[in-house]
């Protein structure tokens, strides 16, 4: 199977769709997070080693 110039750049434009659609929305995610409190608070449990506030819907942006 050989894949062509043509389709070898619209999987790059299409990568790069995500990846930059990713970086715009992340940054509103966060800020949601934090504003309808989503956050995961150091100290609830043993294994959480950060020591501030860490929001958690972040990471939903870059299943979406």
């Amino acid at each position: 199977m050989s894949i062509s110039f043509t389709q070898l750049v619209e999987l790059f434009k299409a990568n790069l769709a995500g990846i930059l659609a990713t970086l715009v929305i992340s940054p509103g995610a966060i800020w949601l997070a934090r504003r309808t409190n989503l956050l995961d608070l150091p100290g609830r449990e043993a294994h959480k080693q950060h020591t501030v506030p860490t929001p958690v819907a972040g990471g939903i942006v870059l299943v979406a």
